[in-house]
This record gives structure tokens, sequence and C-alpha cells, in this order.
């Protein structure tokens, strides 16, 4: 399930905001909690669950666009247990695994000081957020626009207390269809004071990401078809290998499931109308292409 949010047009005089952007750098507060150290105990090999976030920010300070886009690819345990919170209004989870992309660029962080917080019902008047973060020691090392990550964090806000009835880990992205608007917050080492991106009340995505599952409504559309023989083999070995290729770890293995997604739409656009109707070509090219979008530019 995707969920797009609208841009709020409520003013922040009538909708109150969890972190203003007046006061921006106060949204370091859960992030420097997160940063004490935690650790997640062991535990059984659970199903991966993963989730996608887009939105846009301004980040002319680091040499962007006012609108560069901004996606963060996470995966957890689907059982993983809370590191930290009373467990009534406040949990957070941790290891996450997490994709930040800025731009054309992209850095992968993990472990200790990436993690989920859920909150339910706090402050004053009370709101439901979700909130996913990452601090030192994850960001060591990692870079953006050429600069240092100090921290990486979205939140998902619900003014009205019904994202969340508890604060167990969700698991399914159908709870941010409950967010009224999402904050978005870059830090990186700069000048003395660092350099803070900050976007609020924008237009938002949220889904679940699932390359393999999208991969195999592509597979069964190919098998599904009335094709010659030959025609039909010759796309599904191309989609063999992009299967290959995407239950890969490395950047390269989406890099070349792109370069063969690529391939297969050419093919299907040369087909069409020879093998392929035009409706065909354009249903599987439309897959083939919802599936390059998804991928991470590294991993």
């Amino acid at each position: 399930m995707s969920i797009t949010a609208p841009h709020n047009t409520n003013t922040p005089a009538t909708r109150r905001s969890l972190r203003t952007p007046a006061a921006a750098a106060a949204s370091l507060l859960v992030l420097a909690t997160l940063s004490a150290g935690f650790s997640a105990p062991a535990h059984a090999n659970p199903d991966p669950i993963s989730f996608q976030y887009t939105t846009v920010i301004d980040a002319t300070r680091v040499g962007g666009a006012p609108d560069t886009p901004v996606r963060v690819t996470y995966t957890f345990d689907s059982d993983l247990p809370p590191t930290n919170g009373d467990g009534v209004i406040y949990s957070a989870y941790e290891p996450i695994h997490m994709i930040v992309e800025l731009g054309d660029d992209c850095a992968a962080m993990s472990g200790s000081g990436a993690s989920i917080d859920v909150l339910n019902g706090t402050g004053e008047p009370p709101s439901d957020s979700y909130a996913v973060s990452t601090v030192d020691p994850a960001t060591a090392g990692k870079t953006l626009a050429g600069l240092q990550i100090q921290a990486v964090q979205f939140v998902l806000v619900d003014d009205d207390t019904t994202m969340f009835s508890d604060v167990s880990l969700p698991t399914s992205a159908d709870f941010a269809a409950s967010a009224d608007f999402s904050q978005t917050l870059i830090q990186l080492t700069g000048d003395r004071r660092g350099i803070l991106l900050f976007a609020e009340r924008v237009p938002f995505q949220f889904s679940a990401y699932d390359p393999a599952g999208t991969l195999a409504a592509l597979q069964e559309s190919v098998a599904s078809m009335q094709l010659n023989a030959g025609v039909k083999t010759s796309l599904q070995n191309r989609l063999t290998k992009v299967a290959g290729y995407i239950d890969g770890t490395s950047s390269k293995s989406n890099a070349k499931a792109e370069q063969e997604l690529r391939g297969f739409i050419a093919q299907v656009q040369g087909l069409s109308g020879k093998g392929l109707t035009p409706a065909q070509a354009a249903h599987l090219i439309q897959q083939a292409t919802s599936l390059i979008d998804q991928l991470p530019a590294c991993a």
C-alpha cells in the first residue's frame, strides 16, 4: 500500500507542529536520546520488513534545488523488540538498515544509532508520531553532498491521535494514512554550526518496499500473456536475471537490475505491435518502470 499525503493547507496557527521550522534543531531531541547507545537483544531470524518514504527538501545550501528529492528506504526485523522507552507512550526499536537518497547522492547506514520511534499520545495537546532516525555511530564516515552526515530523521505526525493505540512496532504501512503531515531533517557538517536541511508539511509518500513482489507481478504478467514461445522465454530470462540482482546486497546489484530492466523495456518496445499488442506492451513497461523507480541507488 502506498500512502500519498497532499500538501496541508492549514497554517501553523491552526495546526500544531510537533517541531516547528523555527525550532528545527529541536528535532534532534529524539536523536540525542537514540545516541545513548542502547543495543537490541539477540533474537531468531524473522521476516524482514521494508518501507520507503519519499518527499522533497530545500537543498540549495549544499548545491541542490529548492525541491530536491529525498527518499529513505529502511528494513527491520518483523519481531524487533523495543530497546528503549516506557512501552506505554514511547518505544524505540533498533537496529534498522537505512538507505538515504538526497538527489543523486546515496548513503547506507545501519546498526546502533539507526532506529524507529513510536510515540502514542505524547505532548500537549497530545499527538501520535512515528520517527525514523539515524545518528552516530551509524552515520560515522557516511556522506551526502560531500559532507559528513550527523543525523537524518523523518517524522510522521497525527494530531488527532488515531495513528496508534499503543507503541508496538508497525509492520504494515497502513498506519501512515492517519498522518496529518511529515517532517524531514538532514543534519550535515559544514560551517561551525553545521548545515541543517529541514522540510515540513510538504507532500510525501509512504509505502511498503517490496521489489521482489513487484518483480513477481511482472513475471506473472509475462507468463499469462499469449506470446510466441521464443519471445516469452527471452523476456522471462531477463526477469530471472533481475531476480538474482535484487536479491543482492550491493549498489552494483541494483545497478545491474536496472540495466536488465531497461533492456527488458527496450525489448518490449520493439515487440509492440509485433507479438505484443500496444496495450500489453504498455502494461509491461509500466510494471518494469515502477520497479526501477523503487530501487535505491545504493545498498
